[in-house]
């Protein structure tokens, strides 16, 4: 087993497969055919003992560790569970959440950012392009991104400013990304991770207004 250079060995840990949105783009509804399934601490140890094991055997840099779903802050116990029993056990481990941010409050984001992990918000832009694709379950009519702008802007400022936005764009959102990215960092994010929809197929007709929308990101940020 080699490592690819410059890469630090990173486990992301589906630990639960619940959620309490149902996003267009999300691929965790093909795990959710089986029912419900959080898996125990016990078993959240083990998975990062043999990564952990595998990544010091490539001699690099320490793991990285997500712990992802599903929605994790709907399991939040078993989450600050696991995070302090991986910080004690491997003190040089990183750790990351990524989470909807519907269940988000001040208690949950400084118990897990004064643990040094790195908490990540999926915010896909304003209104417009994060209700395109993030919605709650069949029936439901609210706005995800209402609930989500709420919970962040009721945290203090230096605390929002120590999380990251994660934004994910599809055909029909890519073209407001240079906007996105503005009303993010009009929020008061200073780290942000950005991605393309992955499950997404379609035409090559689409690769043309992909490339002009890159490169009016680039012209407005870069």
């Amino acid at each position: 087993m080699k490592k690819p250079a410059g890469l630090p060995p990173t486990l992301e840990l589906y630990f639960t497969n619940r959620c309490n949105l149902a996003c267009r783009y999300c691929s965790t509804g093909d795990l959710q055919r089986g029912g419900e399934k959080t898996l125990s601490l016990a078993e959240i140890l083990r998975g990062v003992e043999l990564a952990d094991r595998g990544a010091r055997a490539l001699g690099g840099p320490p793991l990285t560790v997500g712990l992802t779903g599903g929605e994790p802050l709907l399991e939040f116990a078993l989450l600050s569970q696991a995070v302090t029993a991986i910080k004690k056990r491997w003190p040089r481990l990183g750790l990351h959440v990524c989470t909807n941010g519907t269940l988000l409050d001040r208690a949950k984001a400084e118990f897990l950012l004064d643990r040094g992990v790195e908490l990540d918000i999926s915010l896909d832009g304003g209104r417009a392009a994060h209700d395109a694709n993030r919605r709650f379950g069949a029936g439901a009519c609210r706005s995800v991104f209402s609930l989500v702008e709420a919970n962040l802007r009721r945290l203090p400022a230096p605390l929002r400013a120590r999380l990251r936005a994660v934004a994910t764009f599809d055909s029909r959102t890519i073209a407001g990304a240079a906007e996105s990215y503005k009303f993010l960092r009009g929020l008061g994010f200073n780290s942000f991770g950005f991605g393309l929809d992955i499950y997404e197929s379609g035409p090559a007709a689409r690769l043309p207004a992909l490339a002009a929308a890159l490169r009016r990101f680039r012209a407005a940020w870069l």
